[in-house]
């Protein structure tokens, strides 16, 4: 009667162990990808600056000083191109960071534990 409650106890334990881990994982994921608006916000920024560097764009026809305000447009829209890019390609990294911090924290902790259970649980069984 012992090793049945014992059994009992045991899957129980080995239940609430593993969806406590997978929730606690699950909540490292979500925060973790909270940081894709990060992402979203180099985005933007680099829109807003390519947008600058249009209007100052339009001013390289102005003698004496045009060829220095082309020049600083010019580079204004690389770099606004480079920072959308980078934006863009950190939201899918982040967005794998998250998932793969969702796995590792669930699994880790949980892995041994569910080893051992299955041994000791089968020499329970073994025993009645």
């Amino acid at each position: 009667m012992t090793t049945r409650l014992d059994v009992r106890v045991l899957d129980a334990f080995a239940v609430c162990w593993t969806v406590l881990w997978i929730l606690v994982g699950f909540l490292v994921f979500h925060e973790v990808r909270g940081l894709t608006s990060l992402s979203d916000t180099v985005v933007q920024t680099g829109r807003a600056l390519d947008s600058t560097s249009s209007a100052l764009g339009g001013l390289a026809g102005i003698p004496l000083v045009g060829g220095q305000v082309g020049q600083l447009a010019r580079s204004a829209h690389d770099l606004a191109r480079s920072a959308v890019e980078s934006g863009r390609s950190s939201r899918g990294d982040v967005r794998n960071l998250a998932i793969l911090l969702w796995i590792a924290v669930a699994a880790a902790p949980t892995t041994p534990l569910l080893v051992l259970y299955g041994l000791v649980r089968g020499r329970l069984r073994d025993a009645t």
